[in-house]
């Protein structure tokens, strides 16, 4: 029932104002794997893990609630690609690729006459998942068990990318970076991690506890072995951080600053015990869907500006396409973040399938509801008022029941808004590919 109902409404006056995008000749688009939004000083950090990303946020347009679609890497990054939500994109589980009719920003980019090329560090974003399609150069620089970090660096990432932009800086072009330092293990070396580590605590465990042994052993999970996790993952953050800074001292080396787009962006975070839980992949609490989103425009246009409502990963695509003056395809879900055109927006959706339950997730306005089915005929539901209770720590869903129904409605309404052809392309993923997959901790719960 509706108690004394009434219309409210707010100006846009705000995005109206927003200085106008500047048109840039190449397009960066720098994806940090496992990077969470709160451990960067721009965004409100207390500790020096990302000098040169505060600088940049200095010259950049700084999105401060920017919200992912997943919690693990490949839907997260293929609805950063293509704009959609994973149900549309269909590189939802371990087993499936990104849906080979979609556009992506590679494809389009492509027949706008962009040189294009990436070079990625996880398996999960790999040539045979699909997301190649619309690159001259794809590569893929590999994960090995042998290597202490297992994953490629980010400073070897830019040993490889680097000559690329030098041989085609001449050239209006796209450049995917796909860097993943911050993922686990974390490992940094020696120097890294002791900036951050409080020196009044005594761990139990070391850099080379897996973080499934803490999964494993919830007693292992004391306040010290939390805290030198934490000092190891800052110290790979501080390590990404220097990485970064060097690409862009190159681009200005170059001249490539001043008619370059830089869009860095986290296809998702960590967990460090907030809600009971390590990794990712298997919640959706904010500190695995609240991401990173900085945009430079060409020559730092507009830099300093700070933009607090929401901002999603479907946004991305669309926003560089009318930066570039490119024509935004009318069925994408997402807008653009930046113009007088950008609407003002509070409603995303979120989902993981490598939990058990899986899990879908809504956030309208200040409400936040996730859900999973835990037996046939049976549901857990959590919901959480963000505004009052940004850590999620009180579970408001029996006490507020129409907010729950009114969360599944959204959910049913954007999923009726996607394309019809809303089904996966499923990949035959071959054994040793899977080997690996369960090697690097991803363990899709239709596979147990």
């Amino acid at each position: 029932a509706l108690v004394r109902p009434r219309i409210e409404g707010r100006s846009v006056a705000a995005a109206a104002a927003a200085p106008p995008p500047a048109r840039a000749s190449n397009v960066i688009l720098y994806v940090a794997d496992t990077l969470r939004a709160d451990r960067l000083g721009c965004l409100g950090y207390g500790r020096p893990t990302s000098p040169r990303l505060d600088a940049f946020a200095r010259e950049a347009i700084v999105f401060e609630t920017a919200l992912a679609h997943a919690s693990w890497t490949r839907p997260a990054t293929a609805s950063i690609l293509t704009g959609r939500y994973p149900t549309e994109h269909g590189a939802r589980s371990l087993m499936s690729a990104v849906r080979a009719d979609l556009p992506t920003m590679a494809t389009i980019l492509a027949q706008a006459g962009y040189t294009t090329a990436a070079f990625v560090t996880n398996l999960n974003v790999a040539p045979r998942f699909g997301f190649d399609r619309g690159f001259a150069e794809y590569h893929y620089l590999e994960e090995r068990e042998d290597r202490d970090t297992v994953y490629v660096s980010a400073a070897e990432l830019n040993a490889a990318a680097l000559p690329w932009i030098e041989a085609h800086g001449d050239h209006p072009f796209f450049l995917y970076l796909h860097a993943t330092d911050t993922h686990a293990p974390y490992r940094p070396p020696p120097g890294y991690a002791e900036r951050f580590l409080p020196s009044d605590i005594h761990p139990t465990i070391g850099p080379r506890t897996l973080l499934r042994s803490l999964l494993e052993k919830p007693a292992l999970a004391t306040a010290d072995n939390v805290a030198l996790l934490g000092a190891l993952y800052d110290g790979e953050v501080a390590l990404l951080d220097e990485a970064f800074g060097a690409l862009l001292d190159r681009l200005r080396a170059r001249g490539l600053d001043r008619s370059t787009l830089v869009v860095f962006v986290a296809d998702h975070g960590e967990e460090f015990h907030e809600h009971g839980g390590f990794d990712h992949g298997r919640t959706l609490y904010q500190e695995l869907v609240r991401v990173p989103l900085l945009v430079r425009l060409a020559g730092g246009t507009g830099g300093g500006r700070r933009v607090r409502g929401l901002a999603r990963q479907i946004d991305v695509l669309p926003t560089v396409l009318a930066v570039l003056g490119l024509p935004v395809p009318a069925d994408l879900p997402g807008s653009t973040l930046l113009g007088p055109g950008a609407p003002p927006r509070d409603e995303t959706m979120m989902e993981t399938q490598l939990a058990r339950p899986s899990l879908t997730g809504v956030v309208a306005g200040q409400w936040k509801a996730v859900w999973g089915q835990t037996r046939p005929g049976a549901e857990r539901v959590e919901l959480y008022d963000l505004a009052a209770d940004p850590a999620e720590r009180r579970d408001l869903a029996g006490e507020r029941p129409v907010v729950v129904g009114y969360a599944r409605q959204t959910a049913a309404r954007l999923r009726l808004a996607q394309a019809p052809q809303a089904a996966a392309e499923t990949t035959v993923v071959d054994p040793d590919t899977e080997r690996r997959l369960r090697a690097l901790g991803y363990v899709d719960t239709d596979a147990r």
